[in-house]
């Protein structure tokens, strides 16, 4: 890969620099190697502990590898240094939700869907929140919205039946 190798050749000249192992990170982390990814995420964090991307980024490690408890530790501590980075307030609400900690989730979420309103699946999400804490009326204006903001997704779907069985129509 020419990046990854690019970005070797950088390390070369300066490997004292939290970015460059963040970067690494970030190519391992879309090439699905979680565990090469986690490894450049640590090195980055032992150079510069608040380096913000970096917890983010052990966060997806852990969260696309099903440990949603590690992720919600490296997610809470990513918006600890950055209270406003919106990916993560996503990925927080989302591991809460992979766990049915709903209750938790929503306010994450919500916040997200502040920032981001045609996002594929927030409506979807939050809808299935209310729904399962019994907020009926607001899981129904979310799996709304859900069926008008992408009404061809899963959740879109989803909405569509829950809808349906609520007698609401669209």
């Amino acid at each position: 890969n020419e990046a990854e190798k690019k970005l070797n050749e950088a390390f070369g000249k300066n490997d004292s620099q939290a970015p460059f192992y963040n970067l690494l990170g970030l190519i391992k982390l879309q090439g699905k190697k979680y565990e090469e990814a986690a490894k450049s995420y640590r090195k980055a964090l032992s150079i510069d502990p608040g380096y913000q991307p970096s917890q983010y980024g052990m966060g997806l490690v852990n969260f696309l590898q099903n440990r949603y408890k590690p992720a919600i530790r490296r997610f809470e501590k990513s918006l600890e240094l950055f209270p406003g980075h919106a990916p993560t307030h996503f990925a927080l609400g989302k591991s809460y939700f992979m766990l049915k900690q709903y209750s938790e989730a929503i306010p994450y979420l919500s916040n997200f869907e502040g920032a981001a309103p045609e996002h594929p699946e927030i409506h979807g999400l939050l809808g299935i929140c209310y729904d399962n804490i019994n907020k009926i009326e607001s899981a129904a204006a979310e799996y709304m919205n859900q069926v008008q903001v992408a009404p061809n997704t899963e959740l879109g779907r989803h909405a569509k039946k829950r809808l349906d069985e609520l007698g609401i129509i669209q």
